[in-house]
């Protein structure tokens, strides 16, 4: 690979002290040693093949050139220099980390290195446990010798559920009295600490010894549990409806009255006009909205089954075709295997072998390109399948979007005929003296004291509201009047690609089988 041979060349190249070189990573892959070829394996090995290497005492000042180890699970840069934990992102396989013995003094870097299960960084310079957190597989942690004073740096270990094995010695917290109690009672899957297999009775009485604090913490991750959950709720629902272009539906009235300054400054705050939507209508309106919703949700999830279904046909079609296309090409290579071998033996039966091969070469180009050609039709066909059915489905949802956003429009206008009905008992009850009027607003008194004046408030968020409905309705069925022809337009494009780049591909290969015909037609000619 080019990106990766540039890597290794950079690497390689002549560094100052202190620098991880290809040199240093062949020297640190580790192979079976009982292999009696275990070195020259080292050398031939592809960094990307290569799963565990250890560069130590090496006075390695910082981390670099690991480009290209992407497959490793084990990596062991202990006894060197090292300050900072950088450059280790792409190593996404890792399960165990060896930093111990170096100069470190924050534990950074890791966020990427969730498969992480062992880690060391015993004897280090580091006083905090931040930047752990990503590590939600981790089993083993060494920290021993470094500066951890707290123990409530030790607490934030129980985010750490798998955790079984921890070393802490030479750390300053482990002086302080209740240190064993303490991270017993947090920790009580523990199986070893400080090189000590645990008894589970130290464990049983640390809970007891603790008893109250634990309690609250349990408490505390139980209220945290169960908010986290509901937030995960609100999300994937969210996304539910972001994928059936429903965003905003269930929240549309709080949004309208939101955005209506007339609702807000002025209607809302005249006593007893606004009361009718706090009924019936509203009641009326969120049920509209929940069996809208539901059947929507309904209709996506069968675009989302059947899109899962083409996307499988579509798979097991072009592994049939490539089956084919392998095939043709396997007959030709056995053809051309066998006309060498003939010729070299000097058959007359060589020559004659070798005299087919450019018709042989023709006939499988025909064959590749036939082959392309019917797996062109076949996919075109079945995304055309796919478009029908899915829609069919997008249509079933477009029917549904105009009666139910009608639905809306009818409560809306139903609440403005109930508040101008009650428009006359309000003017009535402030037109004479009345104690209530003064503590109205400024703005609101006007209202109540002039009819014209509430008539033309009451039009005024009237229009507001079913504009605010309008477009709603246009935005969610523009949507979901896109999305089918989007997405078969995008299929038929990943389909276009793929035969421009599988054209491309039976070009190369065919020049590349001419170059080899002609030079056994050039080696029969020379022998003849």
């Amino acid at each position: 690979m080019p990106g990766l041979r540039a890597d290794l060349v950079a690497a390689s190249a002549p560094k100052g002290p202190g620098v991880i070189t290809e040199q240093l990573i062949r020297s640190g892959i580790q192979i079976d040693e009982k292999k009696s070829s275990a070195s020259e394996q080292k050398k031939g090995i592809s960094l990307a093949d290569a799963q565990s290497l250890a560069i130590n005492f090496q006075s390695i000042g910082s981390i670099s050139n690991l480009q290209g180890l992407n497959n490793l699970t084990k990596l062991a840069l202990d006894n060197n220099g090292i300050k900072t934990i950088e450059n280790l992102g792409h190593l996404v396989r890792l399960t165990q980390l060896d930093l111990s013995f170096n100069n470190i003094s924050s534990i950074c870097g890791l966020q990427n290195l969730t498969a992480l299960q062992d880690l060391s960084l015993f004897s280090n310079n580091i006083s905090s446990l931040e930047g752990l957190e990503p590590l939600s597989q981790l089993c083993a942690l060494s920290l021993g010798r470094n500066k951890i004073g707290s123990l409530a740096e030790i607490a934030s270990l129980r985010q750490f559920p798998r955790l079984q094995l921890v070393n802490l010695i030479d750390n300053p917290v482990t002086a302080k009295p209740d240190y064993h109690g303490f991270i017993l009672s947090r920790l009580s899957s523990l199986v070893y600490l400080d090189y000590r297999r645990v008894n589970p009775s130290d464990i049983q009485t640390a809970l007891e010894q603790h008893q109250d604090e634990m309690n609250e913490i349990r408490e505390r991750e139980a209220e945290s549990e169960a908010a986290n959950k509901v937030t995960a709720e609100k999300k994937a629902h969210a996304t539910r409806l972001h994928e059936a272009h429903l965003d905003g539906v269930e929240t549309m009235w709080e949004d309208i009255v939101a955005n209506d300054p007339e609702w807000n400054a002025k209607l809302m705050l005249v006593p007893g006009l606004t009361d009718a939507w706090s009924g019936e209508l509203k009641e009326t309106f969120a049920k509209a909205t929940e069996e809208f919703v539901t059947f929507v949700f309904e209709q996506t999830a069968l675009k989302r089954q059947e899109l899962l279904e083409f996307q499988s046909a579509l798979d097991k079609a072009m592994s049939v075709q490539n089956k084919l296309a392998e095939d043709c090409v396997t007959t030709f290579q056995r053809l051309k295997k066998q006309a060498a071998k003939e010729n070299a033996a000097r058959s007359a039966e060589g020559a004659t072998l070798i005299a087919k091969l450019p018709a042989d070469l023709e006939q499988m180009e025909c064959d590749l390109m036939v082959i392309e050609e019917d797996a062109v039709s076949l996919l075109h066909s079945m995304v055309g399948e796919l478009e029908r059915c899915h829609g069919d489905l997008a249509s079933s949802c477009l029917a549904r979007i105009s009666p139910h956003f009608a639905t809306l429009r009818e409560l809306d206008i139903r609440f403005y005929d109930n508040a101008n009905n009650v428009v006359a008992t309000i003017l009535d009850k402030y037109s004479q003296e009345n104690p209530d009027l003064d503590a109205l607003p400024e703005e609101v008194r006007g209202l109540v004291l002039d009819r014209e004046q509430m008539m033309a408030a009451l039009q005024a968020s009237k229009e507001q509201h079913l504009a605010f409905i309008d477009v709603a309705e246009d935005g969610i069925a523009m949507r979901e009047t896109r999305q089918t022809p989007d997405l078969v337009a995008s299929k038929h494009a990943f389909l276009e690609e793929r035969y421009r780049r599988r054209t491309a591909e039976i070009l190369a290969l065919i020049d590349q089988q001419r170059a080899a015909v002609e030079s056994l037609l050039t080696e029969e000619d020379q022998f003849s």
